[in-house]
C-alpha cells in the first residue's frame, strides 16, 4: 500500500508556521500573554497614578503650603476705584494698546545712544563704582558730531545739549508726571490662568525705559544747576518704582529694583555736590526706606512656584508641546512622533510627581538663604542651597529619559534663573539703605559744616532709626575721613569686612559695598 504524495502547497514550512501559529494552543498561549500584558501594564498606570496621588497629597499635607499659595488667581491683585488708580491714567492706558508697541522709545534721541551709554545706567551689576556719568560722552552719543563744537565744553554745556537732545521725550514724562498724583496703581494686566506664559505685561518695558531716561535728565539737570527739576524727576522714578508694589512678577520685582538703582545715580551726583536742600533730602530719605527688597521677594518667586505648578498641570492636558513651545517659543521635535509618544506613555500620576519635585527643588533652592520677616539674607545658605539643588538634578550626568523618569522637566527649564534674584534683592536693598543715609549724613553737614562722629548721632533728628545691612543683618560701617568727606560701608556677598575695600564692581561678589561721597 502506497502513501499518497503531499503537495507542494502541504510541504511548505511556511504554511505548517502559519498553520502553528493559529492553532488553539498557540492562540490560547498568546491570548492569556496579552490579558496578563495588559494587566501589568494598568496595573503599572494604576500603580504610578496611585503613587503620584498620593504624593503629591503627603506634600501638600506635611509641607505646610496653603493651597492658595499654589492657585495663580491668588496672585492677582485686588481692583481699586478708577479715579485713585494711576493705572488708569489716559497716558498709561496707551501702554496697553495692541497697536502702540513702545513707540516713542524706538524714535526719540535716546533710542539712538551707543549701547554701551545705556548699559552704564541700565546694568548696575557691571558698574564699577558710584561715579559722575559721563555727560561729554552722552553729548556725543545723543547728537550728531558734525552739529558738536570742536571746541573744548564744560560738563554744565554737554549737560545743557543733553536736556535739548531730550526733549522729545517732554510730552511723555510730563503726562506721567501729571498722572502720578494717583495715591495707588493697579496696572490692567489680563491674568491668563489657560496659558499664564502669555500674559502681557508691556507696562515693564515703558517703566524701565522711563526711568533710564529720567535718571539721565536728572544728572544733567544738576549739572546746569537746577536741582528742583532733578528733584521731580528722582520722585517720578521712585513712583514708578512703587508704582509695581503690587505686581507679584518676578520681572516687575526686578523693573521695580532697577528703578531704585536709576533713582540713585542722580541722588548720589546731587549730594556729592552738595547741591540738595535739606527739604529735599528728607523727602528722598523717607521715600528710600520705605523699600523692602527681601521681604517683597518672597510673593514674586511663591508665584513662580505657583506658575510652574500651573505648567504641569497644563502639560497634562495638552501635552508635551505646550511645555517645549513653553521653553523653546519655536517647534521642536517634541512636535511630532516623540511628543505624541510621550503624551501616550506619560501616566497622570507622571505629572502628579513632576509637581512634588518641582516644589521641593524650589524648596532646596530657597530654603534659610532670605528671611522675610527681618529681612536678611544669608548667601552662605544661598551658595550652599545651589549646591544642593545642582547635586538633586545631577547637572550634565542625566539625558532625557533620566531627566523624564526622575520627573525633573519643569524644574530644569524654569528654576536654575531663580537664585539670581537674592543677590539682585540685596544690592537693591543695600542701595536703597546707603542713599538713604547718605542723604541723612548730608542733612548734618547742612547744619554742622561736618560729618557726624558715627551713625547713631543722626538718631532720632536726622533719621528715625538706623536700617541694618541685608548680609545677616550686620550694621552698616561708616568713617568720617574730614568734615566733607565719609566713607559707608556695607559687608558684600563674601560675608567678610574688608575695611571699606570694594571688589572690581559697585556691587562685586567679593569685597565691600561702598558708597563715597565723592569720586
Amino acid at each position: 500500500m502506497t502513501q499518497g504524495k503531499q503537495s507542494i502547497w502541504q510541504r511548505s514550512t511556511t504554511v505548517r508556521l502559519v498553520r502553528w501559529l493559529f492553532s488553539k494552543r498557540v492562540l490560547k498561549f498568546v491570548s492569556k500573554v496579552l490579558v496578563i500584558g495588559i494587566l501589568m501594564v494598568a496595573a503599572y498606570y494604576a500603580k504610578e497614578d496611585l503613587l503620584g496621588y498620593w504624593a503629591w497629597k503627603s506634600y501638600l499635607s506635611h509641607g505646610g503650603i496653603a493651597p492658595d499659595q499654589l492657585d495663580l488667581r491668588s496672585y492677582i491683585p485686588k481692583s481699586v476705584p478708577d479715579e485713585e488708580n494711576f493705572a488708569t491714567t489716559p497716558v498709561v492706558k496707551k501702554w496697553f494698546a495692541t497697536k502702540w508697541e513702545n513707540q516713542p522709545w524706538k524714535s526719540d534721541h535716546f533710542s539712538k545712544a551707543p549701547s554701551l551709554l545705556v548699559q552704564e545706567i541700565k546694568d548696575v551689576e557691571k558698574k564699577k563704582s558710584l561715579r559722575h556719568l559721563d555727560l561729554a560722552g552722552w553729548h556725543h552719543g545723543l547728537v550728531k558730531e558734525s552739529s558738536i563744537e570742536t571746541q573744548p565744553q564744560s560738563r554744565q554745556q554737554h549737560a545743557a545739549a543733553i536736556l535739548t537732545a531730550l526733549q522729545d521725550d517732554e510730552e511723555m514724562i510730563q503726562s506721567v508726571r501729571a498722572a502720578s498724583v494717583r495715591a495707588k496703581s493697579i496696572y490692567p494686566i489680563n491674568y491668563n490662568l489657560d496659558d499664564p506664559w502669555q500674559i502681557l505685561l508691556p507696562h515693564l518695558s515703558n517703566i524701565e525705559q522711563l526711568g533710564i531716561r529720567l535718571n539721565l535728565r536728572a544728572c544733567a539737570e544738576l549739572a546746569v544747576h537746577d536741582s528742583n527739576k532733578a528733584f521731580n524727576d528722582v520722585l517720578l522714578t521712585l513712583y514708578l518704582a512703587d508704582s509695581l508694589t503690587n505686581d507679584s512678577f518676578i520681572i516687575s520685582y526686578l523693573i521695580r529694583a532697577r528703578c531704585v538703582h536709576a533713582a540713585v545715580q542722580p541722588i548720589w551726583e546731587g549730594l556729592a555736590e552738595h547741591r540738595w536742600s535739606d527739604r529735599q533730602l528728607q523727602e528722598f530719605e523717607t521715600r528710600l526706606l520705605r523699600f523692602n527688597f527681601v521681604s517683597e521677594l518672597e510673593r514674586p518667586l511663591k508665584m513662580e512656584r505657583a506658575v510652574g505648578v500651573l505648567t504641569i498641570d497644563l502639560t497634562r492636558r495638552r501635552g508635551v508641546t505646550y511645555l517645549a513651545r513653553t521653553a523653546f517659543n519655536e517647534p521642536t521635535e517634541f512636535d511630532g512622533f516623540i511628543g505624541k509618544a510621550m503624551d501616550r506613555a506619560l501616566p497622570a500620576g507622571w505629572f502628579a510627581r513632576e509637581k512634588v519635585s518641582y516644589c521641593r527643588l524650589w524648596n532646596t533652592l530657597f530654603a534659610d538663604a532670605f528671611d522675610p520677616a527681618t529681612g536678611t539674607i544669608s548667601p552662605i545658605e544661598a551658595g550652599a542651597n545651589q549646591e544642593a539643588f545642582n547635586r538633586d538634578v545631577h547637572y550634565g550626568k542625566r539625558g532625557l529619559i533620566g531627566i523624564v523618569l526622575h520627573h525633573q522637566i519643569v524644574a530644569r527649564m524654569f528654576l536654575p534663573a531663580l537664585p539670581k534674584c537674592i543677590f539682585r534683592a540685596a544690592i537693591a536693598q543695600t542701595a536703597a539703605d546707603q542713599a538713604a543715609l547718605a542723604c541723612a549724613l548730608e542733612r548734618f553737614h547742612l547744619a554742622n559744616k561736618r560729618f557726624p562722629p558715627d551713625l547713631q548721632s543722626l538718631v532720632p533728628r536726622w533719621i528715625t532709626t538706623i536700617p541694618h545691612g541685608v548680609i545677616e543683618g550686620s550694621d552698616y560701617i561708616y568713617r568720617a575721613i574730614d568734615s566733607d568727606h565719609f566713607v559707608l560701608y556695607s559687608v558684600g556677598w563674601d560675608e567678610k569686612d574688608d575695611g571699606g575695600t570694594p571688589g572690581e564692581l559697585q556691587f562685586s561678589r567679593e569685597g565691600d559695598w561702598v558708597w563715597t561721597n565723592a569720586d
